[in-house]
């Protein structure tokens, strides 16, 4: 869609590509973050971040998932044949906290990370064996400075 064309009246979020976390038009309802589908999302998304980190594992420490933070669930209209849920994740070593949009494709009973992941707190100097800024939200060094 571009601002200089016509804009549909129905139009979602996701037509306008608005990322979930942002888009206003979305409930969203706290979810018990001991449910399986959560503790799945959850895996699901540091599973997501080793895998951003697999050209890096001689210099970075595989993250583990320490616990959940929270988990929203996104309210859609009726007849999607998906789930939303936003999660936050704390993850070892260097408990980073991270987090995303995970689909859980109902039909298929598979999930995907589907937005951009966010480093919600900082990594200071636990990162300093990369060069890429990017990657510097995810990677713990194996070998920290003292």
């Amino acid at each position: 869609m571009s601002l200089f064309g016509k804009i549909p009246l129905s139009r979602t979020c996701e037509d306008a590509k608005v990322p979930v976390p942002f888009c206003v038009c979305n409930n969203h309802t706290v979810v018990n973050i001991t449910q399986n589908v959560i503790k799945e999302a959850s895996l699901k998304t540091v599973e997501y971040i080793n895998g951003l980190l697999t050209n890096y594992t001689d210099v970075c420490s595989h993250l583990s998932l320490n616990n959940t933070l929270l988990a929203l669930k996104t309210e859609h209209k009726a007849g999607i044949y998906y789930t939303d849920y936003l999660v936050m994740v704390k993850t070892s070593p260097g408990g980073g906290q991270f987090d995303t949009e995970v689909r859980h494709h109902l039909m298929s009973d598979t999930m995907t990370v589907e937005g951009p992941i966010s480093r919600t707190n900082m990594y200071l100097d636990t990162a300093w064996c990369v060069d890429s800024s990017e990657m510097r939200n995810y990677c713990y060094c194996k070998k920290q400075l003292s």
